[in-house]
């Protein structure tokens, strides 16, 4: 932690001399003493000339709370500072640049804030420093990143700093309190060596420190069930990022879609964080004036270009020496963004918009500012303010001029040069803070709470289940009758379609959105794909078997099925794998769509050909060759033709009035001879269930196999070529 610089002046003194002492003096004076004397005094005014310096310095830096008041407990291990500075970053798709060579630097305990108007990077620029673009074929990102004077390769978490990135969607399961949130977050981010008691008085102090209390039992909830707040969302995102104590925090517009009040919270607890030492750097559009106020740094952008970076609060006189003073009652966030926003109302406007912005970056945006002495001392120093020490450099002698500051400063210091000089450590390979089995656990209880507190989902579920029997009970009233086998196919096959149609669109509907969340988890590198796959199958598996079982069980004596009590278990049963089938090809549909919306289009299709190739739409060798491999696949084919087995077995018909004799029979008398007609009697209630369990098994390894697969990748900064 950094010293007070009246700690740093006592220790000098400590260092430097002999304590005074106080008396007459003596009659005589030996001179050699005298002249220690004078330089002793000497000194002492040099040593609080200094510390007047700093202190000034830092006047406007925010205090930092004492241990108590800090939000991370002393629970948790403490970071140091990072200092972080981007050069020549430059970020283009398909030929068009997003960024273009922009430098830039943040500091340990200061909050920058990287504002501009819409589409001008602020979110890209953030994206690259803190290694969140996502990889393209098309998409090239360059530039150099330096972390506490060390050039690191990809982005700021190649550093092995603790870096923490809060997204401006919250992405949280709505059925979980904001208690069991934290906790879940802390069980699977803190060292698995700490007690849970620990454990547990760290997060009851987060959501002191974050201001959840009245509400830390309260459920997430979303737009179908009400729950926390848009701010109080925003802090519980925080919240979890901080258990995993980063120095570094990340943070995507976290006033979006707040009132002025809820926004406010936000960045005062932003504000507390940078002035515990962490680094803080996030994007925002237009903040209203008493936010604006809580910036230390800011970031200007306009068009993927650096317009201005350097104290907030000098923001307004830097532009009113270039000619474009601040109006009289315009808020200092409106007038900065105002200049360096685009006018397309018309062409003369959209001209002489672009040409002010091109005249800023010019005179402003080409510079780098960087601290004259901050940047190469040691870290503990860092976090004092140079605000009077800013400089403006041109882009192409920045790099030269940082270099030249960089030796200069470090004159007389061989332990520091020879750090920067140093190659970057390798890069450690990170485990997870819990192991596999408490990570299972920990998934299977979010994944059923999800599961049973989602009431009204279960309620639904069950009772459309219960009215689509009754619908089928009151049309459907078999006997043994001729007309009765056209009736009983028919039914099989309906019945077959629904178990099918409504476990996978359940899934699909849903598991995509689940995805987004897990994605982003994964991206933190907090728990593996096996653990959370094998969570959520035996959670939501059995509840999704007993819903179609229950459906089976209300149908049955309704329509006057075979009265047989080892034939209504099959019956069951099979629709319990039929469940369990659809679920599964739902979960593959949404592993492997890049979205809700492609996953949705693509279950109509997968669907009509199951139903096409049931096994009676269409006979076998009427089949183009092409799509034969569809009815083995096809989870409502074997679904139709272990019902109809099971069915139609051992069952005898009537023949019709006035048949003749056997002789000359023309109708059928057996369930076997029913079961030819669809080519079904070579067929067995187990042959199908073997069938429907393969395809369960299929089901659950694709969609596990998409999951590993579709982790997220992310472009790395490479140097520009030539360099």
């Amino acid at each position: 932690s950094s010293r007070s610089p009246s700690t740093m002046a006592t220790a000098t003194v400590r260092r430097g001399a002999a304590p005074r002492t106080t008396g007459p003096p003596r009659p005589t004076a030996n001179p050699s003493t005298s002249m220690r004397l004078i330089l002793l005094m000497l000194l002492q005014l040099l040593v609080v000339a200094t510390n007047a310096r700093l202190l000034a310095a830092t006047a406007d830096a925010p205090a930092s709370l004492p241990p108590a008041q800090s939000i991370v407990t002393n629970n948790m291990p403490s970071s140091e500072g990072v200092q972080i500075v981007w050069s020549n970053l430059t970020f283009s798709v398909a030929q068009k640049k997003l960024l273009r060579n922009i430098y830039g630097e943040a500091r340990p305990g200061r909050l920058l804030a990287v504002m501009g108007p819409s589409g001008c990077g602020k979110t890209t620029m953030i994206n690259a420093i803190a290694g969140k673009i996502k990889a393209t074929p098309k998409a090239q990102l360059t530039g150099e990143l330096r972390v506490n004077g060390r050039v690191v390769g990809g982005s700021a978490d190649a550093a092995d700093v603790q870096q923490a990135y809060v997204q401006q969607e919250d992405t949280f399961y709505t059925q979980m309190t904001v208690r069991e949130t934290l906790m879940f977050a802390a069980k699977l981010r803190l060292p698995r060596e700490m007690p849970i008691s620990e454990k547990e008085a760290t997060v009851d102090a987060l959501i002191t420190k974050l201001s959840l209390v009245k509400v830390a039992d309260t459920l997430v909830g979303d737009a179908k069930r009400r729950g926390i707040s848009g701010g109080e969302r925003k802090r519980l995102a925080i919240g979890c990022e901080l258990l995993g104590n980063p120095n570094l925090l990340f943070l995507d517009e976290p006033t979006s879609g707040l009132d002025s009040f809820q926004a406010q919270k936000v960045v005062e607890t932003l504000q507390s964080l940078a002035a515990e030492g962490c680094t803080v750097i996030m994007a925002i559009h237009q903040p209203r004036s008493s936010i604006f106020r809580m910036f230390d740094d800011l970031l200007l952008l306009s068009e993927g270009r650096k317009i201005y970076q350097g104290p907030a609060r000098h923001a307004t006189k830097h532009f009113a020496r270039l000619g474009y003073p601040l109006p009289s009652g315009v808020s200092a966030a409106e007038h900065v963004v105002d200049l360096v926003s685009a006018d397309y109302r018309t062409s003369e406007s959209l001209r002489e918009s672009l040409s002010r912005i091109e005249s800023l970056a010019d005179q402003g945006g080409r510079g780098l500012t960087l601290p004259s002495a901050s940047r190469m001392i040691p870290a503990i120093f860092s976090s004092a303010d140079q605000d009077a020490d800013y400089a403006t450099v041109p882009e192409d002698k920045a790099s030269k001029t940082t270099e030249t500051k960089a030796t200069k400063a470090s004159t007389g210091s061989t332990t520091a040069t020879a750090a920067a000089a140093a190659p970057p450590p390798p890069r450690r390979r990170r485990t997870f803070a819990a192991s596999r089995l408490t990570q299972f656990k920990l998934l299977f209880r979010r994944s059923w709470r999800e599961v049973a507190r989602s009431r009204a989902t279960l309620g639904i579920k069950v009772a459309q289940q219960l009215m689509i029997a009754a619908i089928y009970g009151n049309i459907y009233n078999l006997d043994d009758s001729q007309r009765s086998i056209q009736d009983r196919f028919g039914l099989i096959s309906l019945v077959a379609i629904g178990a099918g149609n409504l476990a996978i669109a359940s899934t699909v509907r849903t598991f995509p959105k689940e995805k987004a969340i897990v994605l982003a988890e994964r991206a933190k590198n907090i728990y593996g794909v096996l653990p959370y796959f094998a969570a959520k199958v035996l959670a939501e598996a059995p509840v999704s078997a007993a819903i179609s079982a229950l459906g089976g069980a209300a149908l049955y004596p309704f329509v006057n099925f075979r009265r047989s009590l080892k034939a209504f278990g099959a019956f069951c049963g099979t629709l319990c794998l039929e469940g369990l089938a659809a679920g599964g090809l739902g979960l593959f549909l949404g592993a492997a769509a890049p979205s809700t919306d492609v996953a949705l289009a693509l279950f109509p299709p997968v669907l009509v050909l199951m139903i096409i190739f049931n096994g009676f739409n269409i006979a076998e060798a009427s089949t183009p060759k092409l799509l034969r491999w569809v009815p083995k696949i096809s989870l409502i084919r074997w679904c139709s033709e272990a019902l109809a087995v099971n069915e139609f077995f051992g069952l005898k018909f009537t023949p019709p009035p006035g048949a003749s004799g056997p002789s000359g029979r023309a109708w059928t008398e057996t369930g076997a001879q029913a079961l030819e007609r669809v080519s079904f009697q070579k067929s067995t209630v187990r042959r199908a269930a073997l069938a429907q369990s393969a395809i369960v098994a299929g089901s659950y390894v694709g969609s596990y196999a998409f999951l590993q697969k579709n982790r997220p990748r992310f472009l790395s900064v490479v140097p520009p070529v030539g360099c």
